[in-house]
């Protein structure tokens, strides 16, 4: 379970990555100058999740393709959702396009990463 807690840790932050770093312009707006993330806390977020992944949709008996489209959208949803309408309720610097765009990029991104994740699971199971 330690192997694969850190290889969706790693999926998530290498995919994460590669999306910020293409979109560094619509975040700049929001972010202080010259500051694009913090490699710690994006950690922790990362491993958060993997966790989240790991111990809700992996580790359930019915763990298959079908699981991954049914189930990963909602958690990836409630995830980001509350994770935008918190930074909007205290920073109030994000717009709507912003919010939409992160939350879209959420369920695709825990799509991804559980997809990935189900291909490469019998040789790391």
């Amino acid at each position: 379970m330690i192997l694969r807690i850190i290889v969706l840790t790693l999926l998530l932050g290498i995919f994460d990555s590669i999306y910020i770093f293409i979109n560094k312009k619509m975040y700049t707006e929001i972010l202080p100058a010259g500051k694009l993330i913090h490699i710690l806390y994006a950690f922790s977020v990362w491993f958060i999740i993997a966790l989240v992944i790991n111990f809700l949709i992996i580790d359930r008996p019915d763990f298959n393709l079908l699981t991954i489209i049914k189930r990963v959208p909602f958690l990836a949803l409630s995830i980001y959702w509350t994770l935008n309408m918190t930074n909007i309720m205290l920073l109030n610097k994000l717009s709507w396009k912003i919010i939409a765009v992160d939350t879209l990029w959420g369920i695709i991104l825990l799509l991804l990463t559980t997809f990935i994740y189900s291909l490469l699971r019998k040789q790391l199971d």
